[in-house]
């Protein structure tokens, strides 16, 4: 039997489900909803734009950073789900730093590299989603709920 893997089930607050069904499930398809959705509306406003070659890459690097905190966010959910020891905690937040890093990095580069301009909606994405980054990384490292479950 693996020490590494609880065979108690201890049950898990409803704030650790909440950040696992939202990395898991919730932000990927909002995120690529919502992709989709920017690109049907650029496509139908300016089909032009769509059809050029800085807005193929703008885009290809766009979908990486998508691809890569969808990665990251289910790799999190499931290590906070099945791995029940104190480093799951810190290994979490480390890799919640690292996805928000990675997909902030990823959206500078595609907007620099293609010569868009970052929408002011983006920049509240990003703001809104390091708040949620500070919530989450206090709330896994304090709680003492949280201590309890992954010792």
């Amino acid at each position: 039997m693996n020490p590494l893997y609880n065979t108690k089930r201890e049950s898990l607050t409803f704030g650790l489900w909440f950040l696992i069904v939202s990395l898991a499930v919730l932000s990927p398809i909002i995120g690529i909803g919502n992709l989709l959705n920017d690109l049907s509306e650029l496509k139908r406003t300016n089909p032009d734009m769509a059809q050029s070659s800085a807005f193929k890459t703008h885009l290809a690097w766009i979908w990486a950073a998508a691809l890569i905190e969808t990665a990251l966010g289910i790799t999190i959910a499931v290590m906070l789900y099945k791995v029940r020891v104190r480093r799951t905690l810190t290994t979490a937040c480390v890799l919640l730093w690292a996805r928000f890093a990675i997909a902030f990095a990823l959206i500078l580069f595609a907007h620099s590299s293609s010569g868009t301009e970052v929408d002011p909606s983006i920049a509240g994405g990003i703001t809104q989603s390091f708040l949620w980054l500070i919530l989450w990384t206090f709330y896994l490292l304090l709680s003492k709920k949280v201590r309890a479950i992954y010792q």
